[in-house]
């Protein structure tokens, strides 16, 4: 394995986990009115990866959740987090989006100390679950979780020759644990959001491996849909299938519009169709919202909008000249 791997794997799972109302990456309905601000009737406090066998979870946990993941708006999730660390301190939920965060602004760079001392916290909580027998299934999904971000702290922080046992002895217990949340409820779509995630990176990143099995299980019980598809798209553009990802990724921002982190993927599949004109038009919508996207997603934004529109012009085809005020 190499660390730009593992690096794919972590995040794409620490979406998967968030953007499901436990995530995301992959797909069934939840559609709930929240502010983040506001207060929610307690009939509607919520769950976004369940329209049956629903969990009560803390208002600021989906607030934090949905603001992430639906409306890709980092600074309200941030505030909504810091709510729910204190209104919700046993929800493995928050501890596994404040790990994500940290990841996500690491970029390329070195984790920060948090983020393992989160890891642990969605270990340890998690394990809670299991123990008072409270929810078996979310315990031993978010014991997993847990563990594979451990196993990807490890792997980075100590290199492959190094931390390549401990970080393998992690993965085994992350796959237990699922196994032990299958044995609870196989088709339950918040497990089956992080599971297919990683079984699609899992499969992405090796050999010959049979992708099929991960995208089926994002597609069709995964959720809540605008994380599952996402991970869809993302699965298809990694297979270098651009006409399949982008059907997913049209779904995906039908179910959650005006999100830029999936018109920024909307972008990358025109660039894969060699598109390159259209990708900088969806660069550029991505960026009219700045504001909400992380510093390092925005500079690779950038980035990939210059080659876009270099690529474009060498074609002959006519772009926007200007760069936005964000890559100024």
């Amino acid at each position: 394995m190499q660390s730009d791997t593992i690096r794919t794997w972590g995040s794409d799972l620490a979406r998967s986990i968030t953007q499901a109302a436990a995530q995301s990456a992959i797909t069934v309905l939840a559609t709930l009115s929240l502010t983040l601000t506001g207060a929610i009737a307690p009939a509607l406090a919520a769950d976004p990866f369940r329209d049956r066998n629903s969990r009560n979870l803390n208002d600021q946990t989906v607030a934090a959740f949905e603001a992430m993941f639906k409306e890709a708006d980092y600074p309200a999730a941030k505030a909504a987090l810091s709510d729910a660390v204190r209104q919700a301190p046993d929800e493995p939920l928050v501890y596994a989006m404040l790990a994500a965060i940290d990841y996500l602004e690491a970029g390329s760079g070195d984790l920060p100390a948090s983020f393992r001392t989160y890891a642990g916290r969605t270990r340890e909580t998690g394990a809670a679950l299991v123990s008072a027998d409270t929810d078996p299934l979310r315990g031993n999904l978010y014991m997993a979780v847990g563990y594979f971000l451990e196993a990807a702290d490890v792997f980075l922080a100590e290199g492959a020759l190094r931390g390549m046992p401990a970080a393998l002895s992690k993965l085994q217990q992350t796959f237990d644990h699922l196994d032990l949340a299958s044995i609870e409820d196989a088709s339950d779509p918040e497990l089956n959001v992080i599971k297919g995630y990683m079984d699609l990176m899992l499969a992405v990143a090796l050999p010959f491996a049979n992708v099929t099995p991960a995208l089926e299980r994002l597609e069709q019980y995964g959720g809540p849909a605008y994380v599952s598809l996402r991970g869809v798209a993302v699965g298809y553009r990694d297979l270098e299938r651009p006409e399949e990802a982008m059907v997913a990724i049209d779904r995906a921002i039908a179910a959650a519009d005006d999100n830029p982190e999936l018109e920024y993927l909307k972008a990358q599949i025109f660039v894969e169709q060699r598109d390159y004109a259209t990708g900088v038009e969806w660069f550029d919508v991505a960026l009219e919202a700045d504001d909400q996207l992380l510093p390092a997603t925005v500079f690779q934004i950038c980035r990939e909008r210059r080659k876009a529109a270099e690529r474009a012009v060498r074609d002959g085809a006519t772009v926007n000249g200007d760069l936005p005020e964000a890559c100024l």
